[in-house]
């Protein structure tokens, strides 16, 4: 007798002979899994077919990775240090190029043609270069602090075995003090921790390496996760449960463009001080360093100018970078659903309007929802570099959204595709870094929400559908109610006689007793 298999609300299989998918109540695939070539009996409708075909297309061709775009850019930004080795385009951009992933791409004047990588990828290569790098800055600095600290100590010394004024003044003119002390000191310090900071840009084994991959996961399943979270809300309707967040809340933590944008501020800052700590040594190159990383906040405007690489035959400056986002920057902004479900759009939506300055100007309702016993909350994306928006609102006697006010404005909203202006790279990095990282916890926590109805349902149909055989580890600890709503629910499951019922309960009870009896 076959089975059958209750998956996420989304597909029901029976098995072992014979396999059908259904996905969203429309059957999807049929097929006989006895038959020798599986492909052959398969039956997937045509219309399906297309799409995936289509699908499959646009992702070699114009590399759209999901319907919700290319939240994962598939363009980043390469910064070129030298101007003897540019490309024609590197010359028309002042040493900037792009490179897209899975297209060729020719990284300096002469090479051979490469397939560009993933952002991911071309972040990680900018880091192999930058630990050994930066530590030898970092050295040097601190070799310069000990010199500086050597010298002071011998002129106390001298001085301390000078006889008269005459003596000291010529103790202290071969010792003379060295003014920028405290500059190298600060420079250690600013450059570890822009070490730090980079040693976390690692798409592997590293907080953001995980939220990247989130990205991908939810943006590959957008889809589905979008049809199920509308299945969760009917089901919570339908059950009067709590109202679960709606989906597409969840989906625009990541598709609001933020994470994009903040991924390109990461990718761009790594790409040239990589280029510049990559040169052939020359003097002045720590000043260079310590200019774009934390004494330069031009990057996002004018560019840093790099005068020490400039006079070696290197890079004169590094100029601002610019990309196109790969996500149009629209931050979300959520109302929170209802005590109950009313109807199946009952939980309000806003949206915002931002001016040419990133600053939030409005703020205007675009479903008033149902259903409302208390005022929800308003909660507006924050930006990748700037403070966020805040909102209140308030509601009618019918339960419905009637107005939503603009409590703060927020800064940093901006379109997107550049640096951020005025801001120094260990300052940017950390901000973007975290934009990125509430980003996705914010979309995972907002996802298990949108579909803990279905889990709830899953929970009941086992319960039912095992109630006369739970597992001697539930038992002990479930609560005496449920269990007896668990086996009513069965007997209305099963076609059984009343003999029938009667042989499970004292079953049951008797498993029950056993496993109480011996529960630790």
């Amino acid at each position: 007798m076959a089975g059958r298999v209750m998956g996420k609300g989304v597909f029901v299989c029976n098995i072992p002979t014979q396999m059908s998918v259904t996905v969203v109540g429309k059957k999807a695939i049929q097929d006989d899994c006895s038959a020798a070539d599986v492909s052959v009996t398969l039956d997937i409708d045509e219309a399906v077919i297309t799409i995936m075909q289509k699908t499959a297309e646009l992702q070699l061709t114009e590399g759209v990775t999901s319907m919700l775009g290319n939240i994962m850019p598939t363009e980043c930004q390469v910064f070129n240090a030298n101007p003897a080795t540019w490309t024609a385009e590197q010359i028309a951009n002042n040493g900037w190029s792009t490179q897209i992933e899975g297209k060729p791409w020719t990284p300096v004047a002469g090479a051979e043609e490469v397939t560009g990588v993933s952002l991911a990828e071309a972040m990680d290569s900018a880091h192999s270069v930058l630990p050994n790098a930066m530590q030898g800055f970092v050295g040097e600095c601190t070799g310069t602090a000990n010199e500086s600290i050597t010298a002071s100590a011998n002129a106390l010394a001298a001085i301390g075995g000078a006889g008269d004024i005459a003596a000291i003044q010529a103790a202290v003119s071969s010792f003379p003090p060295n003014t920028i002390m405290g500059g190298v000191i600060q420079g250690a310090q600013q450059l570890q921790k822009f070490t730090d900071i980079a040693a976390k840009m690692k798409s592997q084994d590293s907080a953001l390496g995980g939220a990247m991959k989130e990205v991908k996961s939810i943006t590959d399943d957008a889809l589905m996760l979008s049809a199920m979270g509308k299945l969760g809300s009917a089901i919570a309707m339908k059950c009067g449960l709590p109202a679960p967040p709606s989906m597409d809340d969840a989906l625009n933590c990541v598709s609001n463009g933020i994470v994009g944008d903040s991924l390109n501020v990461l990718n761009t800052g790594m790409s040239c001080v990589s280029a510049v700590a990559s040169l052939p040594a020359y003097s002045g190159q720590l000043d260079d360093i310590a200019d774009i990383v934390f004494q330069g906040s031009g990057l996002g405007t004018a560019g840093i100018p790099t005068p020490f690489a400039a006079a070696a035959g290197f890079c004169a400056s590094v100029p601002a970078p610019a990309w196109t986002p790969s996500n149009t920057i629209r931050p979300s902004v959520r109302i929170s659903p209802p005590e109950r479900l009313l109807v199946s759009n009952g939980q309000a939506s806003a949206k915002c309007t931002v001016d040419g300055l990133g600053v939030i100007t409005g703020l205007t309702i675009k479903n008033p929802g149902q259903g409302y016993e208390s005022t929800p909350t308003v909660t507006i994306d924050p930006p990748a570099n700037g403070t966020a928006a805040t909102a209140t609102c308030t509601i009618d006697a019918s339960g419905s959204v009637n107005s939503i006010t603009l409590v703060s404005a927020g800064t940093g909203y901006t379109a997107g595709g550049a640096f951020p202006a005025g801001m120094s790279l260990t300052d940017a990095f950390p901000m973007a870094e975290q934009a990125i990282i509430k980003g996705v916890e914010t979309a995972k926590d907002l996802i298990g929400k949108s579909l803990a109805p279905l889990g709830d349902l899953g929970a009941a149909v086992c319960g039912a559908a095992a109630a006369g055989d739970l597992s001697a580890t539930i038992l002990p600890n479930l609560n005496i109610d449920l269990e007896a709503l668990y086996k009513k629910a069965n007997e209305t499951w099963n076609d059984m006689s009343a003999e029938e019922r009667e042989a499970s309960r004292a079953a049951a009870a008797a498993r029950r007793e056993e496993a109480e009896a011996n529960a630790p």
